[in-house]
């Protein structure tokens, strides 16, 4: 697989479906978005089970910056007819070395070592995150921001909250559970895996 495969970010990709707008976002834009992005992560995580503090723009910048800087970051959104967002998705190919974050520590340690270096072989891709504003969910929106992040990808992976119903969202579109594990914070997380071989 080609590890850029899924990072193409040309504009004038785009397509209207699910009533919104689905088109990969440049780069060079990302940070002028980031106030939709704040809205509909503060949509997303406020609530249960997350709990996630309510943040403003520079707290926003200052928790995702490293997802940022990732330079095989890939990113779809999608924006209602009018131009507000309904929807987005991220994230990067493994480069097979983790980012020097506590998550993927936590990761690892939590999901042992044969798993962990499966998961950042370099024929994987993570999904970082995934936001679908309350009005557009049960559209099939999610899942149809999943396909276009996810295209041409063999295998993804990423990782949500036990007690989320992303877990069963996923579950239902034919993801296979890992493995769980508990991050430093305290949250409990489950591995979910796309379109891959079992690995014990």
């Amino acid at each position: 697989m080609n590890a850029g495969a899924g990072s193409r970010t040309d504009a004038s990709r785009r397509e209207v479906t699910a009533g919104a707008v689905l088109r990969p976002c440049p780069r060079a834009t990302v940070d002028e978005r980031l106030p939709d992005w704040l809205h509909l992560y503060n949509q997303s995580f406020t609530g249960p089970p997350w709990h996630e503090p309510h943040r403003d723009v520079d707290a926003y910048r200052e928790r995702i910056g490293w997802h940022l800087e990732h330079a095989d970051l890939a990113t779809w959104e999608a924006r209602a007819p009018s131009g507000q967002l309904r929807g987005l998705a991220y994230g990067w190919p493994a480069s097979g070395n983790w980012p020097e974050h506590p998550f993927y520590r936590a990761l690892e340690t939590g999901i042992g070592a044969e798993r962990s270096n499966w998961l950042r072989a370099a024929a994987t891709f993570e999904v970082v995150e995934l936001m679908v504003s309350a009005r557009s969910r049960g559209s099939g929106l999610g899942r149809l921001l999943l396909s276009r992040l996810c295209a041409d990808q063999a295998v993804v992976w990423l990782a949500t909250h036990r007690d989320s119903a992303a877990a069963g969202f996923y579950r239902h579109l034919g993801w296979r559970h890992l493995a769980g594990f508990t991050t430093t914070s305290g949250i409990p997380l489950e591995v979910f895996v796309k379109d891959a071989p079992v690995v014990d």
